[in-house]
């Protein structure tokens, strides 16, 4: 499997996946016109990623901002994911800043409803 790297763009996150280290990071502005597009690629990586994970799965959200299209893509990827969490380690990094409760709220709400681990780390 290969790994997928697409660098930052204008309000596009910056997007690294490494299935040796069983690595998924988002980061950065999430504004995209069309998010169920624009994360295609990475739903299809990590679809096919279940079919064979590493025994540890760690994904680093960090994002300055999302829109409701993208938290419904974040929230179908956290989905597949947690398809392995019975047999598999998956681990969910929400990073969000300090005083932004809005980022903070988004992950308090994914800690809720997935069942895999979710850390909340703030940061300045």
């Amino acid at each position: 499997m290969k790994n997928y790297y697409l660098p930052a763009q204008r309000k596009k996150p910056e997007i690294s996946l490494n299935y040796k280290k069983g690595y998924l990071s988002i980061s950065g502005f999430a504004l995209v016109s069309n998010p169920f597009d624009f994360y295609r690629h990475t739903m299809d990586w990590v679809k096919e990623y279940v079919s064979q994970p590493q025994d540890r799965t760690v994904c680093d959200i960090r994002l300055c901002y999302f829109n409701t299209s993208t938290a419904k893509c974040l929230m179908d990827m956290f989905r597949v994911l947690e398809s392995i969490a019975n047999r598999k380690e998956v681990v969910l990094n929400w990073y969000y800043e300090e005083t932004d409760e809005d980022m903070e709220e988004a992950g308090v709400d994914f800690k809720q409803i997935l069942h895999f681990d979710v850390n909340l780390i703030p940061y300045k």
